[in-house]
């Protein structure tokens, strides 16, 4: 049954489910305090490293310039000049402007600075609760079991895709894309208008956190349609369904007009040819084996994929699931809906990029679909990392797993009579099933990354005469700028230098050259001060920063 039929909630019900939600979402958090553990302990001072790219530093800068470009320069936040000065840049593509309101309201409740590590935290949290509450409604809703939902749900909420991506707040976000999904499929399953408001404004939410996410969810709805297609047209009120359709998807490019216009304000860095993304595609035992960065059963065993760098830690499955799934395809084959078997499938194909890796070897160079998708679809190649489309693999993978599960599990809850028993002996699997993930989804202990600021910039900060600087020089690894922006929180002068992968063209034309300099002499000097630059903030190797004033 494609269409499972939703108990609506009654107003004699709405406590027990407001009661209900909240335990949920209680549960969510404490899944997200134990997998990032030992964070809790240093939520005012640490952030996750992850992969270590510095990307919170990133996140943080934006969440201080929202703030200030709101409501003290009172201009949109979607252009700056504190960046790349003086040229400025768009931030179109970055801003996530949605998780940027958030971390004003968190900073406004808690009396925390915007940036600090406590804002960056508590909306690292929040994701787990969102993505966990979004994930159990989708999955309840296709399979109509709380505890078979709850249980696929931890899955979602903990993938290695998420422990991967703790610095990436913006890949984070996804939970309000799945929150999009559900309430697009109860609009297919009961057309009433106020799914189709919820829809549009989940899909609002997911746009102005992530363009990556909204990417996903768009790829996901248009597969689903067409692995539906037959479903949806003998649908009782097609004509319904239709015209609430047209309406989310009006309302959807409406909401995101202004943030699609931004995007023409920023250009790509990267490489974004088709052949530049064979790097940033999965591997296809990367989907089978954990890495050893990732995975302390991987550790245990010597095991470790590394056939697809940047990749190899987060798109494993996870043995536990891969198992279930492949009982129910053997077990249940006749019984169960291979939709969502096949939904995983095709996500898995995209996320191969144009190019298939097996091992150390490539096949089929530049004939797989990803490929025609990206050179067809306006804005995807904004992207760079097709492979990051294995999150709607495993979820997909999931649903398909709870369903097989519902079916086993209807005559066992029949068996089990007393509901003291059956919460007992689903709460032993729960349980159960965290302790596996734990090993094979985290390495058992999050690095983290100290969020410390040299003395310098906080003098900086209280020096009037300077108005703009240049933190340099830019090291071999262009990631250190991340640093920088971060620390343009504190000082708060215009900067000359930034980290962006999509900038606007003017941004690079000074930050192209200083890019070349190892010494400060006086053609840099000169330079500089040309681009009204008032002072260089030095950065020894020793790691000993000082300022050096060219006014």
């Amino acid at each position: 049954m494609i269409f499972p039929k939703m108990e609506p909630a009654g107003p004699r019900r709405r406590e027990s489910l407001i009661r209900h939600y909240a335990l949920l979402a209680l549960g969510y958090a404490v899944l997200g305090v134990l997998f990032t553990w030992p964070l809790i302990l240093h939520f005012t001072t640490h952030t996750p490293a992850a992969d270590e790219s510095g990307d919170q530093f990133q996140t943080i800068w934006f969440f201080w310039w929202m703030k200030k470009a709101l409501f003290t320069l009172h201009q949109s936040p979607f252009w700056t000049n504190d960046i790349y000065y003086p040229y400025g840049t768009g931030l179109g593509y970055h801003l996530s402007p949605f998780s940027n309101l958030l971390a004003i309201a968190v900073s406004l409740l808690t009396g925390a600075a915007i940036n600090s590590a406590t804002v960056f935290n508590a909306l690292l949290l929040l994701s787990f609760v969102i993505t966990g509450l979004a994930s159990f409604l989708l999955i309840r809703q296709v399979t109509e079991s709380p505890p078979v939902a709850f249980w696929g749900s931890i899955f979602v909420t903990v993938s290695p895709y998420r422990l991967w991506h703790l610095n990436h707040l913006n890949l984070l976000s996804f939970g309000w894309g799945l929150l999009a999904i559900h309430f697009t499929l109860r609009m297919l399953q009961e057309p009433r208008r106020r799914f189709a408001f919820a829809a549009v404004a989940s899909f609002g939410a997911m746009f102005y956190a992530c363009l990556t996410g909204t990417s996903f969810v768009v790829f996901f709805l248009a597969a689903y349609v067409a692995v539906n297609a037959r479903s949806l047209w003998r649908h009782p009120q097609r004509p319904r369904v239709l015209r609430l359709g047209l309406f989310a998807v009006a309302g959807a490019v409406l909401i995101a007009l202004p943030g699609l216009v931004a995007l023409h304000q920023t250009d790509s860095v990267w490489d974004t040819r088709w052949k530049g993304l064979v790097l940033f595609s999965a591997s296809l035992f990367d989907y089978l084996v954990p890495s050893a960065e990732a995975s302390l059963v991987a550790r245990w065993f010597g095991l470790g994929s590394g056939f697809a760098p940047g990749l190899s830690g987060e798109i494993f499955l996870g043995w536990l699931l891969l198992a279930a799934a492949s009982v129910i395809i053997i077990a249940a084959r006749h019984r169960v809906s291979p939709r969502w078997l096949i939904l995983s499938l095709v996500f898995l194909v995209l996320s191969l990029g144009p190019t298939v890796k097996i091992g150390g070897h490539r096949y089929l160079q530049g004939l797989l679909p990803y490929r025609w998708l990206f050179e067809a679809i306006p804005y995807l190649s904004l992207g760079r990392t097709p492979g990051r489309l294995a999150v709607l693999t495993q979820f997909c993978l999931v649903v398909f797993t709870a369903q097989g599960l519902t079916l086993w599990l209807g005559p066992f809850g029949r068996i089990v009579t007393t509901a003291i028993r059956r919460a007992a002996l689903y709460g032993l699997g729960i349980v159960a099933t965290v302790i596996v993930l734990f090993a094979e989804y985290t390495p058992g202990s999050i690095a983290l990354w100290e969020m410390t600021v040299p003395g310098l910039y906080y003098e900086l900060a209280a020096d009037s005469s300077i108005h703009a600087v240049y933190d340099g020089p830019i090291a071999a690894s262009s990631q250190i700028c991340n640093r920088y922006m971060y620390w343009q929180t504190i000082h708060g002068k215009k900067e000359a230098n930034g980290y962006l992968t999509h900038a606007s063209r003017d941004s690079w034309k000074l930050l192209d050259r200083m890019s070349q300099w190892r010494k400060f002499g006086q053609v840099e000097r000169a330079e500089l001060v040309a681009a009204q630059i008032d002072a260089i903030v030095y950065h020894e190797l020793s790691g000993e920063v000082r300022l050096m004033r060219l006014r």
